[in-house]
């Protein structure tokens, strides 16, 4: 598809600045959408991945593939890297993907945590939702790299049974969502910060939406 002129003069003004070498992969990649095979894209690809953005990331990247936290920040911790949520979510918007080392490490430590055969690694809520709300904030970081990692399918899943329940008259129902809680995730009808506005289902139902749309229908 060809750019609108406006987008593509404003990236090639961009370019013609020297950028950064993040940004200048990223304009290459996202707004003028090489392909792959293109060498210049590759080229970009190479520098950015010698940036002091990547060197940051794989430094602090623990040997089980996650950073410092989870969720919660460490207000004692000197790191840049002060979760593993916000590790991801800085490798995939400076350009890393699923295939490069860095993420590929991380992917690895969500699925393991997600199926439980590591620990979660900071303090527990003492409520019944904490649960629910761990394997959210794990899903919804293995959903930046790998949408389509089968151990997101019961997730997914989970989070269309309750969105089909709380839309089921074509609007939100409050009351609906509280019973759909009840029955898919804490054991009572206390939503909480588990409700679909928050971001973490607001994006899992985003990656979802293929079965989301076979759910409700």
């Amino acid at each position: 598809m060809k750019l609108p002129p406006d987008i593509q003069s404003c990236a090639g003004a961009l370019l013609a600045l020297d950028p950064d070498p993040v940004p200048r992969f990223l304009s290459l990649r996202d707004i003028l959408k090489l392909p792959p095979s293109d060498r210049a894209l590759q080229e970009a690809k190479k520098a950015m991945l010698r940036s002091r953005w990547v060197a940051e990331l794989a430094t602090e990247q623990l040997p089980h593939g996650g950073w410092a936290r989870f969720h919660s920040m460490d207000t004692k911790s000197k790191n840049k890297i002060f979760t593993t949520e916000y590790g991801v979510l800085r490798a995939v918007h400076i350009g890393l993907d699923g295939r490069d080392t860095i993420l590929t490490r991380a992917r690895r430590y969500l699925i393991a945590l997600l199926n439980k055969q590591l620990p979660w690694p900071e303090h527990k809520e003492a409520n019944d939702r904490w649960a629910s709300g761990e394997e959210m904030f794990i899903a919804s970081a293995l959903a930046w790299i790998d949408p389509g990692s089968p151990a997101l399918e019961k997730v997914y899943a989970k989070w269309c049974r309750i969105a089909e329940q709380t839309f089921a008259t074509g609007r939100f129902d409050a009351e609906a969502e509280a019973r759909a809680h009840g029955l898919a995730v804490s054991g009572t009808n206390c939503v909480g910060y588990l409700g679909l506005r928050n971001r973490h289902a607001v994006y899992l139902l985003a990656k979802a939406q293929d079965r989301l749309r076979d759910v409700c229908v």
